[in-house]
């Protein structure tokens, strides 16, 4: 079984920390656009851990196929 791992976990934290710090932005000075910053944030940070997660392992069984290897290649 395949272990999931995130590729340098340092990445996601620091988009977390910078929504975090953009949605007290938002709070404390009620501009709509630290709140369009957020979400845009967000949604990086989902489409990066998916990638991490997923996608990676994704496009590696699908190169295997794609290849036609005996079963028994190394």
């Amino acid at each position: 079984m395949k272990s999931k791992r995130v590729d340098a976990p340092l990445g996601p934290l620091a988009i977390a920390l910078a929504a975090m710090l953009s949605i007290g932005a938002a709070v404390v000075w009620h501009q709509w656009l630290f709140w369009l910053v957020t979400v845009l944030l967000l949604i990086c940070l989902g489409l990066y851990l998916n990638a991490s997660w997923r996608g990676k392992e994704q496009i590696i069984d699908e190169t295997i196929t794609y290849l036609h290897l005996s079963s028994d290649a190394q």
